[in-house]
């Protein structure tokens, strides 16, 4: 039984290393994006410390990862929450911002720089201090144009494969 056992936790530890090892960029940033659900402020607009404080018009599931204003179409994404995400998935925190620049994500500030600091909370009745954002592209985060299924095909991985 104990050498059952380890055999079991053994090979669960290898399927693991082994889909670390086989996942690419581009499905690291998907599963990123995917877990905003549920932690971003989304509010129709930025507004700012003296204007009418908006409510969330989604509840936090934990510490706000970022902001959505969908009158003004603007998403921001906390370097914080990126940095957290990579640092717990293995993945390289400059691989994940570099595929949000080739994958058309980002938007550039005026001085050029991809991020900037800003309260995520401003406007809203959500508290924040100030952190360092990264500006994504509206429509390509809520539409999902940038996310697509890899087809196995692709993957060199048969379609009856498991």
């Amino acid at each position: 039984n104990a050498m059952k056992k380890w055999a079991i936790e053994h090979v669960m530890t290898m399927r693991e290393s082994r889909k670390e090892v086989n996942t690419d960029i581009k499905e690291h940033l998907a599963a990123f994006i995917s877990t905003l659900h549920g932690r971003l402020i989304v509010t129709k607009r930025l507004g700012h410390a003296s204007s009418n404080k908006e409510d969330s018009s989604m509840p936090l599931r934990g510490a706000p990862a970022g902001r959505l204003c969908t009158d003004e179409r603007k998403a921001f994404i906390t370097c914080a929450a990126v940095s957290e995400w990579c640092k717990e998935h293995n993945v390289t925190k400059a691989a994940i911002r570099e595929e949000l620049d080739k994958s058309g994500y980002l938007i550039y500030g005026p001085d050029g720089e991809v991020n900037r600091s800003m309260y995520i909370g401003q406007g809203s009745k959500i508290p924040s201090g100030l952190t360092r954002c990264y500006e994504l592209k509206y429509h390509k985060l809520m539409d999902g144009v940038g996310l697509s299924e890899v087809s196995p095909a692709e993957t060199g991985e048969a379609k009856d494969a498991v």
